[in-house]
């Protein structure tokens, strides 16, 4: 079984949400995986939230009330955050490994000036999965 971690992830200020998706899928993702090599996750797949630009953002505004999320159920407010990022990972340890090595002296101010620039790391939050379930159509 594996180690899964998600991490609900908001853009800086000023940033557009296609500002937030660019960077983190070409900028933040090699950094990551250049840094980890095979401590890197076994996966790390992204979900962006759907956001649709209203036309009051048009030359300028960012936050999210000219970015709304597409809501079907809920309130805006309950979607805030721009990416959720599920991190699988072989174990504990190997999540343990992989945090250690971003928070070292060699890596952690890359790590923490390519995060600072483009997310909102003071409202960014982690949290460890416990068991999946998962349901699918029969072809019936």
């Amino acid at each position: 079984m594996t180690y899964n971690v998600l991490i609900f992830a908001y853009r800086k200020e000023g940033w557009t949400p296609e500002q937030f998706k660019d960077h983190y899928e070409t900028k933040h993702l090699p950094l990551m995986q250049s840094i980890g090599g095979s401590l890197f996750p076994l996966a790390h797949t992204r979900r962006y939230l759907h956001r649709e630009k209203t036309a009051a953002a048009e030359g300028g505004p960012t936050g999210n009330a000219y970015y709304p999320a597409t809501v079907p159920m809920g309130s805006q407010s309950d979607f805030d955050y721009d990416a959720i990022a599920e991190l699988e990972f072989e174990d504990a340890d190997h999540f343990q490994r992989f945090s250690a090595l971003l928070a070292s002296p060699e890596f952690a101010p890359q790590v923490a000036a390519d995060t600072t620039e483009f997310m909102a790391a003071e409202k960014t939050k982690v949290v460890i999965i416990g068991d999946v379930i998962r349901t699918q159509r029969s072809s019936n």
